[in-house]
């Protein structure tokens, strides 16, 4: 993980300290999506606010895990700086953004960069 990016500062830095810890070895506390390290360890991931050049430029991929609504504008963004990028369902909140994603993972698949979706499968017992 080279970093942390979300809209809410304040979850990208606890995201952030939580991978940091992990990274440096804290165990895991709880289970499925509430997992978290059970003590602060190491440093925090690098972390911020808004998806820029500076932070693509640390990374070879991108997690997309936004609302629909901004999955355009990211995919995008990662695509142009040649990152490969998993993107959650659905792939975008509109038939436009929809078509957007699909010419620019095109585009990029002539260079060898891919976009794939990630399609959780969640059991309920």
């Amino acid at each position: 993980v080279a970093c942390v990016v979300d809209l809410d500062a304040a979850a990208a830095s606890k995201l952030a300290a939580d991978v940091g810890s992990v990274l440096a070895g804290a165990p895991l506390a709880g289970s499925g999506y509430r997992t978290t390290a059970s003590m602060q360890m190491g440093e925090p991931v690098p972390h911020a606010n808004t998806l820029t050049t500076d932070i693509l430029s640390s990374c070879d991929a991108v997690y997309v895990g936004t609302t629909p609504s901004a999955h355009c504008e990211l995919v995008l963004r990662a695509l142009a700086a040649d990152k490969h990028v998993l993107l959650e369902k659905p792939l975008a909140s509109t038939a436009d953004d929809a078509n957007a994603i699909v010419q620019a993972a095109e585009t990029a698949a002539a260079r060898g960069v891919h976009v794939s979706m990630n399609i959780g499968m969640r059991y309920n017992a």
